[in-house]
């Protein structure tokens, strides 16, 4: 009997002590404004249910962004609204975002493929009914890019955002600023930010009779050509200064050849390298890989010049003279590439060795000294006549060093004062 009695008694006095407190240890009395408040406002709402008064109209909602991974989102909910008065003051209360209706703006330009997540943040709600909706997200989204004018290229990527399943009728998006909230960002090592403007749109899918309401965001970003400059332009152009004075290593040497090779590979290794930080497409030619491809056909033009200046070097014998034509020419060129005195000697050294020719012809006596006089005569044209291909070759050598040096000059000046057009 007892243990009945005992039994009973921890029965009752479980019972009493449930029964004196009330559920979440607040009694009537005790509840706060705000928990009074949330309890009045959610007892009978439904989160599903688009918070309006009139079920024709849109509900307004405005959205900003902030460039450092946060996107602001407010709109005003009818069914959350309340008396300051009757709660204790209380004007603001945050509630999970599971817990009230929230539109469903999405990143139309996601590459992702992944909507960014909501339930665990919360939202601010003010007395009036208004919803602040702070999310931080990591948005990655398409960039066509335009590197026609790499690497001082401008671009222009969009950010599209709008509801995914209410068309304009039920939500009307609207942009609450003309540009994004910079006021966070960080500086990028890359690119500079030059402005975040934001523009509404009203499109008409073919997939539904009313219109869709967007809200896009250009981000117009500038890049830093500083990388690029020190380290992939300015070592193309000194090599590329060092083809013109190729020209002054002699023809006879046969260094002059693998040099040029030297530097034409050299180049194109740097194009190589250009082409890894492009991307791959083909609707405009780069501005850089346009000034390599016009150096690289400089230095192909350099070593076809030198070959045949080599080749000018080495010819001469006396069924190969130099044209007359030819040598009037290369007398002119000659003057104007400051080469006229050595051109001249030896021009006049083939001349004298004519000339003294016909005197010992005339002046002849010793007819068994014929064959060993004529050998030494004519010995003594041939290398007049080879006198005069040198002699042409360095011409052409220096002629060729002038214009290749005007021309690189001007190459690199266009492409490093290059101003590409912002718009």
């Amino acid at each position: 009997m007892e243990p009945l009695i005992q039994y009973l008694l921890v029965v009752f006095i479980a019972t009493g002590l449930l029964t004196s407190y009330p559920v979440n240890g607040l009694d009537q009395d005790s509840m706060t404004p705000e928990f009074s408040l949330v309890k009045d406002l959610m007892a009978n709402y439904n989160p599903n249910v688009r918070p309006v008064k009139n079920a024709s109209e849109p509900i307004v909602v405005a959205m900003n962004i902030a460039l450092n991974q946060i996107m602001d989102v407010t709109w005003n909910d009818y069914f959350l609204r309340w008396d300051e008065s009757k709660y204790g003051g209380v004007k603001t209360i945050n509630l999970y975002s599971k817990d009230v209706w929230v539109q469903d703006i999405t990143l139309y330009t996601d590459v992702k493929g992944e909507f960014y997540e909501t339930d665990p943040f919360r939202v601010i709600l003010t007395s009036d009914g208004t919803v602040q909706w702070n999310i931080p997200t990591r948005l990655v989204s398409t960039c066509k890019l335009d590197v026609q004018h790499f690497p001082y290229d401008f671009q222009t990527c969009k950010l599209k955002f709008g509801s995914w399943t209410f068309g304009s009728n039920e939500i009307d998006l609207q942009n609450r600023t003309a540009s994004a909230d910079l006021a966070i960002y960080e500086s990028n090592g890359e690119w500079d930010l030059v402005s975040v403007d934001a523009e509404r749109h009203s499109i008409l899918y073919n997939c539904c009779p009313e219109p869709y309401i967007d809200v896009t965001y250009y981000i117009k970003i500038k890049r830093k050509p500083l990388y690029y400059t020190f380290n992939v332009i300015l070592p193309c152009i000194f090599i590329v200064i060092i083809s013109p004075f190729s020209f002054l290593v002699s023809p006879g040497s046969g260094e002059r050849i693998q040099l040029g090779i030297t530097l034409l590979l050299s180049l194109t290794v740097y194009l190589l390298l250009v082409a890894e930080q492009l991307p791959v497409q083909s609707e405009g030619v780069p501005l850089i890989s346009q000034y390599f491809m016009v150096t690289i056909l400089t230095l192909v033009l350099a070593n076809v010049a030198s070959i045949i200046s080599v080749h000018l070097y080495h010819r001469g014998s006396l069924t190969d003279t130099l044209p007359r034509r030819t040598k009037l020419v290369m007398r002119k060129v000659a003057q104007l590439v400051c080469k006229a005195d050595g051109f001249d000697d030896a021009i006049d050294m083939r001349s004298s060795k004519v000339v003294s020719e016909d005197a010992e012809q005339e002046n002849n006596v010793i007819k068994r000294l014929d064959s060993l006089r004529g050998y030494h005569v004519t010995s003594q044209r041939v290398e007049a006549i080879k006198m005069e291909w040198k002699m042409a070759s360095l011409v052409l050598d220096r002629c060729l060093m002038f214009l290749s040096s005007v021309f690189i000059t001007l190459c690199s000046l266009c492409f490093l004062l290059y101003k590409p057009n912002q718009d």
